[in-house]
Order: structure tokens, then C-alpha cells, then sequence
């Protein structure tokens, strides 16, 4: 094995390292650095992949590490999967691969305070359209939430859970759990918000403040 293979190979550890602590499942993390050593000439390489870390063996090469889970970001996971499947096509020069998987590791994952404002602002436009149109408000708001609600999240948390990985079952279902309640959050608050102008609004028009304000003007 060479420098270049061996660098390669260091590589393709590295994009499992990705994967493992983003929540892929192993057998997609073998295949991904099966798929990115022999785009380099590997052949004699050998990965023993765990849910919480990865040994590679090759000709003159070894390496372990340990790999807790930090979250899932399925994200991540897709990009690696694609530059896997790029190398593979063509063989991408090693500099270029390793600043991509940089790149991929340390990009920031999406802040729950978007999903709430994404879920408070299809809450405030739900409300409005069913008030123009005459229809219940969640003929809207089912519809524009689906593709906020984190659905690979629950997949991965029932799938681990049938597998009895406890620990890859918690780490996705608490990763879930927080995207759901900041789209709940985001509901609550613009149902609050609509519940205040609308009470506003009757308020003003009702007929006993109506004939109150006759009664005022009449005494002027």
C-alpha cells in the first residue's frame, strides 16, 4: 500500500466517522468506505464497523476509534452518500475529497428556532386563508407542516427500537422530540396570537359596544 492508498483509506474512515456519529446504520457505513477506498485501488482493506466506533486494517494500516453519536442529521449523511458516489465515478483528486468531507463535518446543523418560525408562519397563513375561504384551518395547516415534521428521525427511532439499539433509538428519538416541539411551539403561538386579535376584533364590533359607543356620542 502506498501513501496515496493509505491516505485514501484514512479518508475513507473519515466519511464513516461521519455517517456513525450522524446516525447512519453500519451496513450503509461499510459500503460508503468500501465504495470510496476502492476508487483509489484499496482492495485489501477491512472495516469492523460498531454503533459507537470503527476499526480499519489494511497492508501497513490500522486504526480504531471511538465514535459517540452526537445527533442525527440525516443531511450528512445524504452528502457523504453523494461523494461517495462521485469518487466512484471519477476519481476525485484526495485534496479535494478530504476539504468536502471537512466541509460536511463542520457545517452547522438547522436551528430548531427556524422550525419554529417556519411552523408559526404556515400557523398565521393557515388562519388567514381559512378565514378568506370559508374552510377549517387545518385543511391548511396539515399541509404545510408535513414537510417540517422529521419523519427520517421517527423511522430510524422505530427501526432501532425494533433492532434493540437503545442507545441509536434514544440518541434519533430525542433528536425528534425537539423538532417537534418547536414546530408545536410555533402552532401554539400564532393560534395564541390569532386568539388575541380575534377577541380584539369582536370586541370592537359587537353590538353591545356598538350601542355603547351611540350612548357616548349621544351624551357629547
Amino acid at each position: 500500500m502506498n501513501d496515496e492508498q493509505e491516505r485514501a483509506l484514512r479518508l475513507a474512515t473519515e466519511a464513516g466517522h461521519i455517517l456513525l456519529e450522524n446516525g447512519a446504520e453500519i451496513t450503509r457505513v461499510e459500503e460508503t468506505m468500501k465504495r470510496i477506498a476502492a476508487a483509489y485501488g484499496v482492495t485489501d482493506e477491512s472495516y469492523f464497523v460498531l454503533s459507537n466506533g470503527i476499526i480499519t486494517t489494511g497492508h501497513r494500516y490500522a486504526h480504531a476509534e471511538f465514535i459517540p453519536i452526537r445527533g442525527t442529521q440525516l443531511s450528512k449523511v445524504v452528502e457523504v452518500n453523494q461523494l461517495s458516489r462521485d469518487v466512484n465515478g471519477s476519481k476525485m483528486p484526495l485534496d479535494e475529497l478530504e476539504a468536502r468531507l471537512r466541509a460536511i463535518r463542520t457545517s452547522k446543523s438547522q436551528p430548531n428556532w427556524e422550525v419554529t418560525l417556519g411552523a408559526l408562519t404556515v400557523a398565521t397563513l393557515s388562519g388567514v386563508l381559512a378565514v378568506v375561504l370559508k374552510c377549517p384551518t387545518t385543511v391548511f395547516l396539515v399541509c404545510g407542516i408535513i414537510p417540517t415534521v422529521p419523519g427520517g428521525d421517527i423511522f430510524w427511532t422505530i427501526y432501532y427500537l425494533v433492532g434493540d439499539q437503545l442507545r441509536l433509538a434514544a440518541t434519533t428519538g430525542f433528536t425528534a422530540l425537539k423538532v417537534a416541539i418547536a414546530i408545536a411551539g410555533g402552532i401554539i403561538l400564532a393560534g395564541a396570537v390569532a386568539a388575541r386579535i380575534q377577541k380584539r376584533v369582536f370586541t370592537v364590533s359587537s353590538p353591545e359596544n356598538a350601542a355603547s359607543q351611540q350612548r357616548k356620542k349621544r351624551r357629547q
